[in-house]
């Protein structure tokens, strides 16, 4: 109990042993209360730099768990890009092979035109060739005809067939160009990026 008396400066008047040894005693108390005191205040100290040392491990987890998780959102991002990329080469792959399979429908369209124009090319030469020879054979009839008379009918017989061959020729000449516009158009669609 503190009545604001300093005690040490106060000496109780001593009458007997009893009295000493309570004065002893109450000395040692304060003493005591005094050093537990400073201890006290020891602790205190203490307990505020604890304290203060947790605030700041306190602060520095959650300052690393924000960045956990950042780097968390990070890499899922990450995974989630790759994941697209990975679709993205896929669809392209598919589409590739896609391109190929066409290129090579459109190679074998084209080979086929080609060689059927080939084909037709050789089949107008020989017609060609055959026209002139028959020309020839025509004229030397016809000599031969202008002298007999009753042999007119056949020659125009003879010509109308000819005609035919003729038209027959127009005929092959003129689908020989259509199979010249077929593969040029095959061309152009194997070829879109060329500008014409």
């Amino acid at each position: 109990m503190d009545s604001g008396i300093d005690l040490d400066s106060f000496a109780l008047p001593v009458a007997n042993k009893e009295n000493k040894e309570l004065q002893l005693e109450v000395e040692r108390k304060q003493k005591e209360i005094a050093s537990l005191k400073r201890q006290s205040e020891g602790y205190a100290d203490r307990i505020q730099a604890i304290s203060d040392h947790l605030k700041n491990v306190q602060q520095e987890l959650q300052h690393t768990q924000a960045l956990h998780e950042a780097k968390k959102k990070d890499v899922e991002l990450e995974q989630h890009m790759r994941q697209i990329a990975e679709r993205e080469e896929g669809r392209l792959r598919d589409e590739l092979k896609k391109i190929e399979a066409e290129e090579s429908e459109i190679k074998e369209r084209i080979n086929m035109y080609e060689n059927t124009a080939f084909k037709n090319k050789k089949i107008v030469e020989d017609i060609t060739a055959q026209m002139n020879w028959g020309h020839q054979a025509l004229d030397t009839w016809l000599e031969e005809s202008a002298r007999k008379d009753d042999n007119v009918l056949a020659i125009e017989k003879y010509s109308r067939a000819d005609e035919g061959k003729v038209k027959n020729l127009y005929v092959h000449r003129n689908s020989r160009s259509s199979w010249r516009t077929i593969v040029m158009k095959c061309r152009e669609r194997r070829r879109p990026w060329i500008v014409r």
